[in-house]
């Protein structure tokens, strides 16, 4: 019976023993940084001595989690100590530097000699960030979409801020998955991109991710140039021009060039990116306004060219047959040079664009070599001549009518002869009849005459009282007004007085106006300081007409003695602008103003001491209006803008109706800027 006790004794220790086993529980797989770690001990049982101890194990650092005597723990019994959670910061854990406990790690607990360790679980700082786009390739302009997931190591999903490197940056995502739209410039340059995204919280954990994407090259426009808008039939225009990107780099694509004149005449060709295409504009290519196109696929772009008039002569000499044709584009009327041998005649010539005519040449019996020269074309040739002298004969009038001497002596015969006549006359009755009678013989005379006679004859038959200086044919002396009429341009600024005017000459000329708004309020420095500039612009050849607070400078010929009139208004506009400029930047009381040139015809009569005019067309209104649009600016309307387009440095202004209007900005300097052009094409 004792034995049986014993035995039963035993087991109950063994068991005892058992159970009083120091135990952890189970932690997770994967914590990061700022988590909570809760741990719960099993198996305790006290003593009255040690202590019980926990202790977090990375690597080769331990970082103590608790210790506790073993006196507060029952000695009879076992019991369970659960840890209040430890947060996995350096502040929580009192250590110098969280990333120590970065790694794997395990759990350790000691009570005495009894020590137990836990499983392996790992400390992470990392967390995970998986990004997708729509698409790998992008036109510039387009908008990219991306998907972000973001989460921590652990598996929690992270809400925070995320920065996106190249594009954005402090982008908020606040779900663990965002969907984002980038707008991509479009001038983004083509080429392959690299996003970076970008993360941290303030635990110490962060991740980092890039996606890569790819930016299409784009042809978005045509570049070209000339080297002139204005050529000149027989020269060259060179033309050179690329497609350009988004960006504005070279796309190295061929381009198509057509070049139609007014008629609808093509020329197409090729243009190669980055090089030079000379086209040659043949000699009888229609004047005016050439469209030139070039396109690349859906890419256009178009200038407009301006083919200057200019006739051009060649001839071809077979025997003693001279024939000389007009093979430019607009009518020549001039003289050529003739040289036969040692001798030279001037002999004139009418040709409209495509007309011929020929002459005989006769010199006594010989070899003779034959020189052409019109001031464009050199010819030189040689032929056998005979005859009596040197002569050149029209063959397309008789011998007689081909004689400027001639027809000069029948001109003064038949001139003095009508005079005498008239002059004679005894009754004024028959005078109509008799003056109508010179007037068919003058006729005669006209229709039969060589064109290059005609008009000569047609001013020198007029039966006047004018001088014969006024009345002569010569045409470098000839005169349009007798020279006892005054010039005004020699001395002082001229006047002009708008009137209706029924007799005068219909000329084209150009108006300058210049509006002052507080004329009004102008004090008598500033209105003589105005009259002084005023009185500037004598040196350009103006009349004047003052309209209360509008003042217009007339350019007419009867004048400016010349047809170049939108120059003069240009330039002295320009000088106007400069002049009170100037003045508003000197003194306290600015002079408001406003300056507007435009052309157009009227009509002109030049009295004694002033011009009188009458505007034709919308000329006046016009320009006045141009002139109350602008703002210490000088306006041109597009006439002069045309004429001009070599002369001034212009830009756009404001749309007048469905007229566009222009403000000069300087005039060129001509010489120089055709000087720097031929500089160029030497470098080309």
């Amino acid at each position: 019976m004792i034995k049986k006790e014993l035995v039963m004794l035993t087991f109950c220790l063994c068991i005892s023993l058992v159970v009083a086993q120091l135990s952890l529980s189970e932690v997770d797989e994967v914590y990061n940084l700022g988590d909570r770690l809760y741990v719960t001990i099993n198996g305790i049982i006290g003593a009255d001595s040690g202590n019980l101890n926990l202790n977090l194990i990375c690597s080769n650092t331990t970082t103590s989690l608790l210790k506790i005597s073993a006196r507060a723990f029952s000695s009879s019994s076992e019991t369970s100590y659960s840890l209040p959670y430890k947060i996995l910061s350096e502040e929580d854990l009192e250590i110098s530097n969280i990333e120590d406990i970065v790694g794997n790690c395990f759990l350790q607990t000691a009570l005495g000699i009894k020590i137990i360790s836990g499983p392996q679980f790992k400390v992470s700082n990392q967390i995970n960030i998986e990004v997708s786009s729509d698409k790998e390739e992008y036109n510039p302009g387009e908008t990219m979409v991306l998907d972000i997931i973001t989460k921590k190591e652990n598996g929690e999903d992270y809400t925070g801020e995320i920065e996106l490197s190249n594009f954005t940056e402090g982008l908020e995502l606040v779900e663990a998955q965002k969907t984002i739209e980038v707008a991509l410039d479009e001038s983004l340059e083509a080429g392959s991109y690299i996003i970076g995204f970008k993360l941290s919280d303030d635990q110490g954990n962060d991740g980092e991710q890039t996606l890569e994407f790819k930016i299409n090259q784009v042809p978005s426009r045509i570049s070209f140039g000339v080297n002139s808008l204005d050529i000149m039939p027989g020269e060259k225009i060179a033309v050179n021009g690329e497609v350009l990107d988004q960006s504005g780099n070279i796309i190295y694509d061929t381009m198509d060039l057509e070049f139609t004149s007014p008629k609808g005449f093509r020329i197409q060709e090729t243009l190669e990116p980055s090089a030079i295409k000379e086209i040659f504009i043949p000699f009888n290519s229609t004047k005016g306004d050439w469209k030139m196109v070039v396109t690349s696929g859906d890419l256009r772009d178009e200038l407009t060219i301006n083919i200057l008039p200019s006739p051009h002569l060649e001839y071809e000499l077979r025997d003693n047959i001279l024939t000389v044709i007009n093979v430019g584009n607009s009518l020549f009327s001039d003289y050529f040079n003739l040289t036969i041998g040692p001798t030279e005649k001037r002999v004139f010539a009418e040709l409209e664009p495509t007309e011929s005519k020929q002459f005989v040449l006769t010199a006594p019996h010989g070899n003779y070599e034959i020189g052409l020269n019109d001031g464009k074309t050199n010819f030189t040739g040689s032929t056998f001549l005979t005859g009596n002298a040197v002569s050149i004969k029209d063959l397309g009038t008789g011998e007689f009518f081909t004689s400027p001497i001639l027809w000069l002596v029948l001109i003064a015969a038949l001139g003095i002869g009508g005079y005498i006549f008239m002059q004679k006359s005894p009754k004024a009755k028959n005078f109509k009849g008799k003056f109508a009678g010179v007037k068919n013989i003058r006729k005669k005379i006209e229709s039969k005459a060589p064109k290059g006679y005609k008009k000569e004859v047609s001013k020198s038959l007029n039966f006047t009282t004018k001088s014969p200086e006024v009345q002569g044919i010569d045409d470098k002396n000839y005169k349009s007004e007798d020279s006892s009429m005054k010039d005004f341009t020699l001395n002082k600024l001229k006047t002009a007085e708008s009137s209706l005017v029924l007799k005068g000459d219909k000329v084209s000329g150009s108006v300058l106006v210049l509006k002052i708004t507080n004329y009004d309020q102008l004090n008598a420095h500033s209105n003589s300081s105005l009259e002084k500039i005023i009185q500037s612009l004598k040196g350009h050849h103006a009349v004047i007409d003052k309209r209360n607070n509008y003042i217009f400078f007339l350019f007419v010929p009867q004048i400016t003695k010349t047809y170049k009139n939108e120059i003069l208004a240009a330039r002295a506009g320009v000088e106007l602008l400069d002049e009170l400029n100037a003045f508003n930047k000197k003194f306290k009381q600015k002079i408001m103003f406003n300056l507007a040139a435009s052309s157009g015809e009227m009509v002109v009569s030049k009295t004694k001491d002033k011009i009188k005019y009458t505007s034709l067309g919308n000329l006046m209104p016009v320009v006045k209006k141009m002139s109350d649009s602008a703002s210490t600016k000088l306006i041109i309307n597009e006439g002069i803008r045309k004429k001009l387009l070599r002369d001034l440095k212009v830009e756009k202004y404001k749309t007048l109706g469905e007229k566009q209007t222009f403000s000069v900005i300087s005039v060129k300097d001509r010489e120089a800027n055709e000087q720097k052009l031929k500089d160029l094409l030497k470098r080309m």
